[in-house]
């Protein structure tokens, strides 16, 4: 299983707003039969600064993903709430997942 991590910055305190277009997101992600599902999270220092974490059993599952016909619009939906920066991405192996049952 891999994880991909991203950073951004919102432009002000739209973290509500990003998290409903990520919410709708899902679904072009759902159709990836590799994605293992995400975890989106809030600096509570900065509320400005979001970590998303998603999971995929391979990087050949993410690459089908970013393949995705629609990808580049959820993007630039998503990126249309954030201050512009180089992205800041990076792909982890998981070593030990302990996810709990909410």
């Amino acid at each position: 299983m891999i994880a991909v991590v991203s950073h951004a910055w919102l432009v002000g305190d739209r973290s509500d707003e990003y998290a409903r277009v990520v919410e709708e997101f899902e679904s072009v992600h759902r159709r990836i039969a590799g994605y293992r599902g995400r975890r989106l999270l809030l600096d509570p220092v900065d509320r400005r600064h979001v970590t998303n974490i998603r999971f995929f059993d391979s990087a050949d599952d993410y690459d089908l993903l970013v393949a995705e016909p629609d990808y580049g619009e959820w993007i630039g939906r998503l990126s249309a709430l954030v201050e512009a920066r180089d992205p800041q991405k990076e792909t982890l192996v998981v070593l030990v997942s302990t996810d709990v049952a909410t």
